[in-house]
């Protein structure tokens, strides 16, 4: 019976389809699987070692030398051009007829079948378009059919309660390196460069992982890595299962290890005390071994005639099992106690795919407007009754009479969603800017999912322009500087005009608003503050008010979450407000503490509080609600001028609020 169940689910993988479980029941599941882990297992989930393929003999080739990471599939692929009509995704070509789906509509992690979604996102530098180009390939038949290979491999493991989706591919250009200080190099330079190179565009993606790939002249390394949000790889040397696997929490051979089983299984298997047996067959699963294209299960267990079968398509390679196994026998690819990555991909599917908020909508094949250049504004949902078209490189100012409800993209171009006439200039704290790179049947609906005050019927202003158009991107006139390692900060007129630093929910981020105004010393900083968080696990983790800051520091790097968003590069100084640990203390411009650690509470429980930080040449003295909590005399290196604030999360999160900020003369 569990070799007929196994031969059902390989051949419904082999047809490219995903055994699916019905809604109720995933998102039973998801209750039982909360994304905020318990630190005693963050190493063992969220911070596994990066993994590295294996250089045998000076070349890149998987652990048993078949080069290339394709197991399975010829790299012919799919041209990714979609189904259906490609001009507006209804079906008849003409923009804004409005005979899609009337809703209602909402975004979620879920697919409409209930499958979790962990979002994927190739990112390429110029380089690596033209090697590809070169081989005659445009990059959607160069990449799109390898999440398919993944996503074949998860049903051939029976993991069917996610799914990998492509986002598509996103280009870097040489305005990324200029403004980072950091040029494509070895894969794991690249690997820690991604998310600084993507910056804001991993929101407005969505994209909960990262698939950096560079040409094989700039990258060409003795190994691939993946771990975290990222892999890493070159044109030539793409293992992407392999490195998927990694990030997705996986290790690669168990070591005797018997409180672990986030590792691969060597078709030799393992001894009673979990070392794989040095001799019998040879590779294994993607994590161990990689020339067996399953991510290791117990419970999955392979007749001679299945793994001849399997041998004859590339996905096990060639060697004498009947020899090894004897008539009639059979092989399981896991152990319960020391190899179970399909497991551990499901403990860890829900948390990857919360990790940025979803931005392209579920179930959307390619919803598409009528011209690639341009987009078309609706004042319903559902794309219908079209009030407005603006194509590439055009901005209205004009809107505050319309209406709009949903936006459709073409193609080629993105658009920046404005609440404030000015792009930000006109209001204290800039007013909502929500990025679309995919269309949106619903403003509201996405809005409600991104934490975002809603926008439907406020659009004030937009821009349409194509993804390379970087300036355009990150225009907003407002008086702050956003930074995020994901999700950034966010205004709203909620409670006056109050910025949110980190949304509660939104865990392994590090984020950073920086003040534009500037004042010589002595200054207070003065701002009300909220913290607070909805769940039974614990608040965490804090923010930094820093101040006398190299604001271009954040122009090269991604706020870190461990140092609650300050980038410790040597500048400028910063106030540690932590809720995790409950301190609060001043850093230098190395985040090392000056002075005494205050141990106090600085969690507000949703309650606003006024905070005060008073800076002078030589000395620094917190105010919280209204209470002096922290002096220390230090002499304050002015040599720049920047203020503003920083948040950080871990497994655990909360909100963390601030309004009417304002920098006062001393």
């Amino acid at each position: 019976m569990e070799s007929l169940v196994f031969r059902v689910s390989t051949e419904i993988a082999l047809e490219g389809l995903l055994a699916r479980k019905r809604r109720c029941r995933e998102l039973i599941q998801s209750a039982m699987h909360s994304p905020r882990l318990p630190r005693f297992v963050i190493a063992a989930l969220a911070c596994v070692p990066l993994g590295a393929c294996v250089i045998i003999g000076g070349s890149p080739t998987l652990e048993d030398g078949e080069a290339e990471g394709d197991t399975t599939g010829d790299g012919d692929g799919d041209s990714g051009d979609g189904d259906g009509d490609p001009a507006t995704g209804d079906g008849d070509g003409d923009p804004g007829d409005g005979d899609g789906d009337a809703g209602p509509f909402v975004y979620s992690e879920y697919d409409p079948d209930g499958v979790v979604m962990i979002d994927a996102l190739f990112v390429l530098t110029e380089a690596a378009v033209d090697e590809i180009a070169g081989q005659g390939q445009t990059p959607e038949q160069f990449l799109d059919w390898r999440i398919d290979d993944l996503n074949a491999a998860l049903a051939r493991s029976l993991v069917d309660s996610s799914t990998v989706r492509s986002l598509g591919y996103h280009v870097l250009s040489e305005d990324d390196y200029m403004r980072t200080g950091a040029w494509p190099g070895p894969t794991d330079f690249n690997i820690n460069a991604a998310l600084g190179w993507l910056s804001t565009y991993r929101a407005a993606y969505g994209a909960d992982k990262i698939l950096m790939i560079a040409s094989t002249a700039e990258s060409q390394s003795p190994a691939a890595w993946g771990g975290g949000a990222v892999s890493s790889y070159w044109v030539e040397f793409l293992p992407i299962n392999h490195e998927f696997g990694h990030c997705m929490g996986g290790g690669h051979c168990n070591e005797g290890d018997p409180d672990s089983y986030n590792f691969g299984f060597p078709l030799a298997g393992y001894d009673e005390d979990g070392w794989p047996y040095p001799s019998g067959l040879s590779g294994g699963t993607m994590m161990c071994g990689n020339n067996v294209n399953f991510f290791s299960n117990p419970e999955v267990t392979l007749s001679l005639a299945e793994i001849e079968a399997y041998v004859d398509e590339g996905i096990m390679q060639a060697q004498d099992y009947a020899a090894a196994l004897g008539p009639g026998g059979s092989l399981q690819l896991g152990h319960p106690i020391y190899a179970n990555m399909a497991q551990t991909w499901r403990d860890n599917e829900l948390p990857a795919a919360r990790s940025v908020p979803t931005a392209k909508y579920p179930g959307d094949p390619g919803t598409y407007y009528a011209k690639d250049d341009c987009a078309g504004f609706y004042a319903d949902e559902g794309y219908t009754n079209l009030v407005l078209e603006l194509c590439s490189g055009e901005t209205d100012q004009d809107l505050a009479d319309q209406s709009i409800s949903s936006v459709m993209l073409g193609r080629d171009v993105h658009v920046n969603l404005y609440t404030d006439t000015d792009f930000g200039a006109g209001s204290t704290c800039g007013g909502i800017l929500e990025r679309l790179a995919f269309s949106s049947p619903s403003l509201s609906a996405i809005c409600e999912h991104h934490g975002l005050e809603n926008i439907d019927g406020g659009v004030a202003a937009v821009a349409v322009y194509p993804p390379s158009d970087r300036p355009t991107h990150q225009m907003f006139e407002g008086q702050f500087e956003f930074h995020s390692s994901g999700e950034s900060p966010f205004c709203s007129s909620v409670d006056g005009e109050t910025l949110t630093v980190l949304r509660d929910g939104v865990a392994w981020t590090g984020t950073a608003a920086i003040f534009e105004q500037t004042l010589a010393l002595p200054y207070s900083i003065e701002f009300d503050y909220l913290s607070k968080h909805v769940g039974d696990d614990p608040p965490a983790d804090g923010i930094s008010v820093f101040f006398a800051k190299d604001a271009g520091a954040y122009a090269g790097q991604v706020p870190p979450r461990e140092t609650l968003g300050f980038i410790a590069d040597g500048t400028g100084y910063a106030i540690e407000l932590n809720i995790w640990t409950n301190q609060v203390s001043l850093r230098d411009g190395d985040y090392i503490t000056i002075g005494q650690t205050v141990n106090t509470s600085t969690y507000t429980d949703g309650v606003w509080v006024p905070v005060r930080v008073d800076v002078a040449l030589d000395g620094v003295t917190l105010w919280f609600d209204n209470q002096q909590i922290l002096a220390e005399a230090v002499v304050i290196d002015d040599s720049h001028a920047r203020v503003g604030i920083g948040a950080g999360s871990g497994a655990y999160t909360s909100e963390f609020s601030v309004r009417n900020f304002a920098l006062v003369p001393g």
